[in-house]
């Protein structure tokens, strides 16, 4: 199965999640499938190795972790999200949170993690399962849930699945972006991810 492949598989599951209501409990994360046996994936009609494409997943993982928290930051898809209710947003500033869609406390952007589930065999960019708000004690990942898929009351404003849907669309731009990295001679950074 070539690269290509896995991720249309695990973006047709990505899509049946975000087409769940809100009520069915499902976490928010992409999944990049680590496959540990030779890959089909051949850029420029070359085989690649296992140990370079196990590199190449972590180099996405990295990449697509830190995509995700730059939108969210700088508001990236502003443009593309209804605005938040004026009645919010004056409650927000009342009580002097951030005004940004997406990040209230911060606590949200900082619980969006990347981890290598073993038994799965799988790598996931995705909100923390473990993190709550001090103030409210609600799940951050149940927020991160109502904020992608929206609610009876909220419209949805994603981001997984846009991200999710660029990389499938430009997976060939980021293994240039990789092959750039890696030759480049600079520090690594995505090499550091450890499985949890």
């Amino acid at each position: 199965m070539d690269i290509f492949a896995l991720f249309r598989k695990a973006y047709k599951n990505l899509k049946k999640r975000f087409s769940r209501t809100e009520k069915h409990k499902t976490d928010i994360y992409i999944n990049i499938t680590r496959v540990t046996s030779h890959p089909d994936f051949k850029p420029y009609g070359k085989t690649m190795s296992s140990q370079v494409y196990e590199d190449f997943v972590k180099f996405l993982v990295f990449m697509v972790r830190e995509q995700v928290k730059d939108i969210i930051t700088h508001q990236r898809f502003k443009k593309r999200w209804k605005p938040l209710s004026p009645a919010y947003l004056r409650w927000k500033v009342l009580k002097g949170y951030d005004t940004r869609t997406w990040i209230r406390t911060g606590k949200l952007l900082k619980a969006i993690k990347a981890w290598y589930n073993p038994s799965r065999k799988l790598w996931i960019i995705g909100v923390s399962p473990y993190t709550v708000y001090d103030d409210t004690g609600l799940a951050v990942l149940d927020v991160a849930r109502w904020m992608e898929h929206g609610t009876s009351r909220m419209p949805a404003r994603p981001v997984f699945g846009p991200v999710f849907s660029n990389i499938e669309k430009n997976i060939g731009d980021f293994w240039n972006l990789y092959e750039k990295a890696v030759r480049s001679g600079k520090k690594k950074t995505w090499r550091t991810l450890k499985a949890r």
